[in-house]
């Protein structure tokens, strides 16, 4: 087989694979998606280290938040929030995440699994009060959830 056949070959098994991830929902990490996942690698390094009080009380602090990036947490025993830097999200329950086009993100999020993963939805953006794409990166670890996201449109 020659060099140029072998090329196109290899080239065109890495544009299906390609294709392939972007039908599976899987896009091409962007330095937002690398973020999110740092922010929540950090969360659960954290919680490793200084406990689930002391995580909490971090990531319940308005000092946790940086523009648009913080870190929530939940517990899929209860289905609640345990750690938000926004007061009116704290506590509240899965069913009432639920974004404009009536999609229940917050029971998915719930269950997120240990590899971790992607959720897309809808939501207010309190920076400019619209209605924007938002994603989120959530992970189960050690009975919990932890997650990060970020509005799309920013």
């Amino acid at each position: 087989m020659n060099q140029h056949v072998f090329a196109a070959i290899l080239l065109g098994l890495l544009g299906f694979l390609l294709g392939f991830l972007v039908a599976c929902g899987e896009a091409i990490s962007s330095p937002d998606d690398q973020q999110a996942q740092e922010l929540v690698a950090a969360a659960i390094a954290k919680y490793q280290e200084e406990g689930l009080e002391t995580t909490i009380a971090h990531y319940n602090s308005p000092a946790s938040l940086d523009g648009q990036w913080y870190v929530f947490m939940g517990d899929p025993a209860t289905l609640r929030n345990i750690a938000h830097p926004l007061p009116e999200f704290r506590y509240t329950h899965a069913r009432e995440a639920v974004d404009s086009t009536g999609y229940r993100f917050g029971l998915d999020i719930m269950a997120a699994p240990a590899e971790g993963k992607w959720y897309t939805y809808e939501y207010t953006n309190p920076a400019t009060g619209a209605i924007e794409p938002k994603r989120s990166w959530a992970q189960s670890y050690d009975g919990l959830i932890f997650g990060a996201g970020y509005y799309a449109s920013e």
